[in-house]
């Protein structure tokens, strides 16, 4: 998913430098919901597959939200 994020802001004609902080942050939602969280194996994965990509998109969308002001 970092990937995909790199080459969106690339097609955009933008510069994404905050890639691996994503990737890191959304591992540690991942990891954080996969050890603490007890729920039904499939729901497990796609709940914390939806964490990691939330909190990736938050790390982003910091660092977006500080570039436009």
């Amino acid at each position: 998913m970092a990937g995909l994020g790199v080459g969106v802001t690339f097609r955009a004609g933008l510069f994404n430098i905050g890639a691996q902080g994503q990737a890191v942050w959304g591992a540690i939602g991942a990891a954080y919901v996969g050890f603490t969280w007890h729920l039904p194996p499939v729901v497990h994965l796609l709940v914390a597959v939806a964490v990691g990509l939330v909190l990736g998109a938050v790390w982003g969308a910091l660092a977006g939200f500080l570039k436009a002001k």
